[in-house]
């Protein structure tokens, strides 16, 4: 079985997600918005995507492409109706496709309730991180988005990809720089989870490292151990080495560059802690020839299957 495990559509356009939005806030959706035009026949190109994949499933992720950050008022309409939407266009029309919880806010109790709600619901296998939100992944803010995935058996998805500015300065501003920016926001984050030690904190955290270009993950795991050692008694809260942490608590997922062989990503994927996680060639990556069992490890009864219109 192949799957992608996060598989980007277009986000909302301001016509298509106005009618969702209270009064108040449709305005303030058009002018943050960095999408304009409705892309035609969403269903019809995402099957196509898939037909060319050779896709057996996918897990989708989409989000509104924005331009800042958000109210708080402002941030929980927005998800309450992208996850609508992204349900009615994409979700209802096709069994085994799932989807990605879109959260634009780490405001506690706002982020608690769209989880819950959401999970609620068939249609929901993961939550996105808002790697825009404004502090790295460790930080206590974030705490209750993990915890209450974890409590509804969600997996959280870290990714760099979005509407987010990657750089202290602004977005990049060439393919050069994309995938190295990518890199560096992602290796910020998964150390800063590291030694805040929110992982072992959380036992039923299933965390998905996605796209982070995977030719740096091994040596880094050895250094945050190395660094870990170093510190010692400066860190005394956290117990667990890096290199366990990492094998226990998260997935890799990442993608071949272009004409590359993609077993040359999977061998390296092997060689980190845990091993789980697999790469093909395709633009956006997906795990080639999937165990069942695996995806069953990550999302239990949520596992995306076969897709059929």
């Amino acid at each position: 079985m192949r799957v992608d495990c996060a598989l980007t559509v277009p986000g909302p356009s301001a016509e298509e997600l106005a009618p969702r939005l209270p009064d108040r806030w449709r305005g303030v959706f058009s002018a943050v918005n960095d999408r304009r035009d409705p892309p035609a026949a969403r269903t019809d190109d995402l099957q196509r995507r898939l037909d060319e994949a050779g896709l057996d499933g996918a897990v989708l992720v989409a989000a509104p492409s924005l331009s800042r950050r958000l109210e708080h008022g402002f941030a929980e309409a927005l998800a309450l109706a992208t996850n609508g939407w992204l349900i009615e266009t994409y979700l209802d029309r096709a069994t085994g496709l799932r989807g990605t919880i879109f959260v634009a806010t780490i405001e506690a109790s706002i982020v608690e309730a769209e989880i819950a709600r959401c999970a609620r619901t068939p249609f929901f296998a993961q939550v996105r991180f808002p790697t825009g939100g404004g502090y790295l992944a460790g930080h206590h803010a974030n705490r209750p988005l993990f915890v209450t995935a974890a409590r509804q058996g969600l997996p959280v998805l870290i990714d760099s990809h979005g509407g987010e500015r990657l750089t202290g300065v602004g977005p990049v501003a060439t393919t050069l720089e994309i995938p190295i920016a990518r890199a560096h926001a992602l290796q910020a984050h998964l150390t800063s989870a590291v030694f805040h030690g929110i992982l072992p904190s959380i036992p039923a955290l299933r965390l998905i490292v996605a796209q982070p270009g995977i030719q740096w993950a091994a040596d880094m795991v050895d250094r945050l151990d190395r660094t870990w050692n170093l510190l010692g008694a400066e860190i005394p809260e956290i117990t667990v080495p890096p290199s366990r942490q990492i094998a226990e608590w998260v997935w890799w997922l990442d993608e071949a560059a272009p004409g590359a062989d993609s077993a040359t990503v999977g061998e390296i994927i092997r060689t980190l802690p845990g091993s789980r996680g697999a790469t093909s060639p395709t633009r956006r990556g997906a795990w080639d020839s999937v165990d069942p069992a695996l995806l069953r490890d990550l999302y239990g009864d949520r596992a995306p299957t076969p897709v059929a219109a």
